[in-house]
C-alpha cells in the first residue's frame, strides 16, 4: 500500500512454469510485478509430481500440462497472492496431483479458488487483505473435458460453466456460397444461475469481487458470445472486475456499468504458446514468456466507508514483455492510461489495443 493510501492490484493471464531454476524465468519482470499489493494469475496446470495423465485427453486433441513443484515457492517469491485453477489443466494429473498443489500453494501463502475436494470448495472465493481492502477471487472454466474434470457435491474438481454451441447457416448463402456460419454460444442456466449466487454472497464480504473465466478458443482475438454474456452477467450479481484467460492471445477490455471485463490477458508464461497460435497474426505469443499484464489501481477511497465498486477513478496499465529464446534479453513496451470510467476513456483504451491487432468492443450496455 503506497502513502496515499492507494491499494496496488495486478492481474496477469495464465502461468506455467516447468523449468529447474523458476524464478529466474521472470527475469526483469519482478521489479514490476513486486510494486503490486496483491498479484493475481491463472495457474495453468497443477504444480506436482504426482498423479498419472488423464487418460484420452491427449488423444482427444489437447495435452496433460503441469509445472514443477518448485514453482510454487517461486511464484510466492515473485509476490502472487492468489491464483486461479479452473482451466482446462487442472485435473490433469487427477485428484492426487490437484490435492498436491493446492497444499504447495498455500503452504506458499498463495490463495487459490476454481478447484477443490468438492463442487463447493470449488466455489469457494479465495479471500485476501490488503491494506485494509478485503477482496474475494471466484474462478470458473468453460474450457474443459467430458469426463474427469467437473468438481461434483463429493468429488474433486473444478468448477465449470457448461457451454452449448450452435451453428446457423447465414441467409445470404444462396447468394454466397461458402459464407461462414454464424456460432452461437449458449451458458448453462443452472451454472451460470450458481456463478450469480456465488457472486452476490462474495459481494457482502468482500470490498473488491474478481472473477476469473477460463472462456474462449486458443487463437482467437475476439470474444465469443458467451463470454460478454457471463462478464456482464457477473459483473450485475456485483463483481467488480472480470479477468478472461485460455485465448493466448491478447482480447478486448469493456467498462461494463460500474465494472471492468477485461476478455483475455494473454499468458504471462507459457511454455507451449508458439504451438497454440500464429506468431504473424498475434503480437507477443511468447515461446517461453510472457504475454500480457494488466496492473489496475484503484484511486484512494476510504474503504470502512465505501465499496470499491464506486469508485470513479481507475488507473490502468498495459505490460507486454518478450522473452527472445535465443538471446534470453528482455525487452519491455509499456502503456499507460489515467482513466475515469467513461466510454471516451474505454474507445482510447480499446484502439490502443486495436494496434496489437486487439479487438475493439461495442460501446453498448
Amino acid at each position: 500500500m503506497t502513502e496515499s493510501g492507494t491499494v496496488t492490484f495486478m492481474a496477469v493471464g495464465d502461468v506455467n512454469i516447468q523449468r529447474s531454476d523458476p524464478l529466474g524465468l521472470f527475469g526483469d519482470t519482478l521489479g514490476v510485478l513486486g510494486e503490486a499489493d496483491l498479484l493475481i494469475g491463472n495457474l495453468e496446470g497443477v504444480v506436482s509430481d504426482r498423479g498419472a495423465p488423464l487418460p484420452g485427453k491427449r488423444e482427444a486433441g489437447s495435452s496433460c500440462v503441469r509445472g514443477s513443484v518448485g514453482s510454487a515457492p517461486a511464484l510466492a517469491e515473485a509476490g502472487f497472492g492468489a491464483m486461479s485453477i479452473a482451466n482446462n489443466h487442472g485435473m490433469d494429473f487427477g485428484a492426487e496431483a490437484l490435492a498436491h498443489s493446492l497444499e504447495l500453494l498455500h503452504q506458499n501463502g498463495i490463495a487459490a479458488a476454481g478447484a477443490g475436494p468438492t463442487l463447493a470448495a470449488a466455489r469457494a472465493p479465495a479471500i485476501m487483505t490488503r491494506g485494509g481492502v478485503r477482496v474475494a477471487m471466484l474462478a470458473y472454466t468453460s474450457v474443459f473435458p467430458a469426463s474427469g474434470f467437473m468438481a461434483t457435491p463429493d468429488g474433486p474438481g473444478v468448477a465449470v460453466i457448461r457451454v452449448s454451441t450452435a451453428y446457423e447457416t447465414p441467409a445470404n448463402v444462396p447468394y454466397q456460397p461458402g459464407t461462414p456460419a454464424t456460432t452461437i454460444t449458449i451458458p448453462n442456466e443452472a451454472d451460470r444461475g450458481a456463478m450469480e449466487e456465488d457472486v452476490r454472497l462474495a459481494r457482502l464480504d468482500a470490498d473488491l469481487v474478481v472473477v476469473q473465466f477460463h472462456w474462449g478458443v486458443v487463437g482467437m482475438s475476439r470474444p465469443l458470445g458467451y463470454m460478454r454474456e457471463l462478464g456482464r452477467t457477473a459483473i450485475d450479481a456485483g463483481a467488480d472486475l472480470v479477468i478472461g484467460n485460455h485465448a493466448h492471445v491478447l482480447q478486448g477490455i469493456e467498462f461494463y456499468r460500474e465494472g471492468l471485463i477485461c476478455y483475455s490477458l494473454n499468458h504471462l508464461q507459457y511454455r507451449f504458446a508458439s504451438r497454440l497460435v500464429d506468431p504473424s497474426a498475434h503480437p507477443f505469443p511468447g515461446d517461453t514468456v510472457i504475454g500480457l499484464g494488466c496492473r489496475l489501481i484503484c484511486a484512494a477511497v476510504t474503504y470502512s466507508q465505501m465499496r470499491l465498486r464506486h469508485r470513479t477513478i481507475l488507473l490502468v496499465w498495459v505490460i507486454a514483455c518478450a522473452l527472445t529464446p535465443s538471446s534470453y534479453r528482455r525487452n519491455f513496451i509499456l502503456w499507460r492510461f489515467s482513466a475515469i470510467s467513461r466510454p471516451a476513456v474505454v474507445r482510447t483504451l480499446l484502439g490502443t489495443l486495436s494496434s496489437l491487432r486487439s479487438t475493439r468492443l461495442p460501446d453498448r450496455a
